[in-house]
């Protein structure tokens, strides 16, 4: 298998927090310590939505739990496997993302709006 490398997409950056896009968008169940990081274009956006910090410090807090309860359960190579994929997940490409096209004018919208609050 061969190594995942992040490369960032074209298109200018936005980062946008998790409360500001649940206002906007459908709750699609992302948990508090997620940060949306928008980069647009032209014609379409590409969405990625990344572990912020403060879930990072979280997770560390809670390592000693994490392992003791995941080993448990699942052994500990998964739980270890899985704490960095969520820790590091940028390196390991295990976040989500969105595509949004500017035809798809709703939605579109939406991003226009979420997008001029923030300095440029």
């Amino acid at each position: 298998m061969s190594e995942y490398v992040y490369k960032k997409p074209e298109g200018k950056y936005y980062k946008i927090s998790i409360r500001e896009w649940n206002k906007e968008f459908a709750n699609r169940g992302r948990w508090p310590f997620v940060v949306v990081n928008a980069y647009i274009k032209e014609e379409s956006g590409i969405v990625h939505y990344n572990i912020s910090i403060w879930g990072r410090a979280v997770m560390i807090l809670l390592l000693p739990i994490i392992y003791l309860v995941g080993s448990l359960c699942y052994g500990f190579p998964e739980t270890h496997r899985d704490f960095k994929r969520t820790l590091f997940d940028k390196k390991y490409g295990s976040f989500s993302s969105d595509q949004i096209y500017k035809r798809k004018d709703g939605q579109w919208r939406k991003l226009q709006k979420l997008i001029s609050k923030k300095p440029s």
